[in-house]
């Protein structure tokens, strides 16, 4: 499976979560919170280069910005295709 970071998904598509890479431990823990972790499937519902992203996960939204976006790993899969 090819990894790409959530910044560079594109609209509509629908990745898995491989790894958060975020130094502030309570940004980490914040988004593990939210739902961030390991096999989780994630919907970009939008992406605003360079503003920011709205991603879809385990039945909510949430934006976050380019920086946190940059710091999420992701991995492409072929079961994810709609």
């Amino acid at each position: 499976m090819e990894k790409i970071y959530l910044s560079q998904v594109k609209t509509g598509e629908t990745v898995v979560l491989s790894e958060v890479q975020v130094d502030n431990i309570k940004k980490h823990k914040r988004l593990i919170e939210l739902g961030f972790v390991k096999n989780t499937k994630i919907t970009m519902l939008k992406n605003h280069k360079p503003n920011g992203i709205l991603v879809g996960l385990r039945g909510y939204s949430l934006a976050l910005d380019n920086k946190l976006a940059d710091s999420i790993l992701t991995e492409r899969c072929q079961e994810c295709k709609k």
